[in-house]
């Protein structure tokens, strides 16, 4: 039951720190300067560029994708792979996180002194490859306990 009143209430929160965080910062800041850019190349279906100053899989730019698609099929944005559409899928993706810590914790409170830590709660607003790749391994780990 907690975790079916928790979720709306997260991604309101998540969804307003994200749109400050737009506001504040509207170009690409840090390591987003890279990986923007390479996603945006994503989009237009270039998959033969990579930036040689990015040094992580593609897994990022292949998740952004279909979000990019998505945003645009739904008449959601015409410019789905701009910034701040691309950390757009930062409070879905930190929803998704923090109910699958919750799967594995001992308590919803344990869930969330985990999915704050600190340096991924506060660059997980950006475009980076950290909230991605945690989401991913912990829906693999989700998905090979339960059969």
């Amino acid at each position: 039951m907690a975790q079916l009143v928790m979720a709306p209430m997260v991604v309101c929160v998540l969804v307003t720190i994200q749109a400050v965080l737009n506001q504040a910062v509207p170009e690409p800041y840090m390591d987003e300067i890279f990986h923007v850019p390479q996603t945006q190349r994503y989009c237009q279906g270039d998959y033969s560029y990579w930036d040689p100053k990015i040094t992580t899989f593609p897994g990022l730019y292949l998740i952004a994708q279909p979000w990019c698609r998505l945003l645009e099929l739904g008449g959601v944005t015409d410019d789905p792979c701009s910034t701040s559409w691309l950390r757009g899928m930062n409070p879905v993706l930190g929803a998704g996180v923090l109910l699958l810590l919750v799967k594995r914790a001992h308590s919803v409170e344990q869930a969330l002194a985990l999915w704050q830590f600190s340096p991924l709660f506060f660059s997980g607003f950006l475009f980076y490859t950290d909230k991605a790749a945690l989401f991913t391994v912990l829906l693999c780990m989700h998905l090979s306990e339960s059969g």
